[in-house]
């Protein structure tokens, strides 16, 4: 699973220990990612910008969640095989997979966190056709213990997707403005964001720059390199059809806003052309 872990959060419940105050039982709405969840009797959460990180006071170890952007069952399990390779943190799947329902799995993994053996199982739940979240629970192996995984397997049971989930909470008229590729070009570059209906995103950039040489042997030739590079996550959007604000969030990184604003020139209007903090794109459908 390649997503962020809050290494930090983690090794600090994992090997020193936090205390936690104000335990709540709710149902609360992620900030930015839209799902909902509810957090078990006794639990604290701290929201990020890709998930969740749970502690409790008298349970050991740390349960995390995670968005993901599968849209089947069978890549979910692929990305769960991967396991996770972060700074500091090192897990890999045990054993097989448990069918906790039709949309739902988990399976047993272990690992390294800074040097020391850790053990946890991780629950990955498909919400919808754009994705869904990945929820592990885990620990040293002298503290690990059932109800660590019972809560982590509570919290995945919890999450529900945005009623009527399209991309977030966007008014249906500027999803469906906005749906479609966009592209920009210069002279040495291509940028392409396909934004799809349901509220995700693929983007594309390639560049090529190139020359001539000489040199003082009376050598000529010429040069040449490329670059490609490629993503995918979510989209929101919040405006009106001239201008406002869209939000990208790659899958694992901070989400980011882009200005947009309807191409006018010479008070002609293309409404098939946007501006992007700046740089003209246009659309195809």
């Amino acid at each position: 699973m390649k997503f962020k872990l809050l290494i930090f959060l983690i090794t600090t419940v994992l090997f020193t220990g936090v205390s936690y105050s104000q335990p709540t039982v709710n149902r609360v709405k992620h900030q930015i990612l839209g799902f909902s969840f509810i957090i078990p009797q006794g639990w604290i959460c701290q929201q990020n910008q890709t998930g969740a990180i749970f502690g409790h006071n008298s349970i050991g170890g740390v349960v995390v969640l995670a968005a993901h952007y599968n849209s089947s069952l069978n890549a979910m399990k692929k990305e769960m095989l991967q396991g996770v390779s972060e700074q500091g943190l090192s897990l890999k799947p045990k054993g097989t997979f448990t069918a906790n329902g039709a949309k739902y799995v988990s399976i047993q993994c272990e690992g390294f966190g800074q040097g020391s053996p850790v053990k946890g199982r991780s629950f990955g739940k498909l919400l919808n056709t754009s994705g869904g979240v990945f929820v592990t629970a885990l620990a040293t192996p002298a503290i690990y213990s059932q109800k660590l995984e019972n809560a982590a397997d509570a919290i995945v049971n919890s999450v529900k997707s945005p009623a009527g989930q399209g991309a977030g909470s966007s008014p249906v008229n500027l999803i469906q403005r906005f749906t479609g590729t966009w592209k920009t070009s210069s002279k040495y570059s291509q940028t392409s964001y396909r934004l799809y209906a349901n509220g995700t995103f693929s983007s594309s950039a390639e560049s090529s720059y190139g020359g001539n040489f000489s040199n003082q042997y009376a050598n000529t030739g010429s040069w040449g390199t490329a670059n490609e590079n490629s993503g995918r996550g979510r989209w929101s959007v919040q405006g009106n059809e001239t201008s406002g604000i869209l939000t990208l969030q790659p899958a694992g990184e901070a989400p980011y806003q882009v200005r947009y604003h309807i191409h006018i020139e010479k008070g002609q209007r293309f409404n098939n052309e946007y501006l992007f903090d700046g740089k003209l794109y246009y659309v195809k459908r």
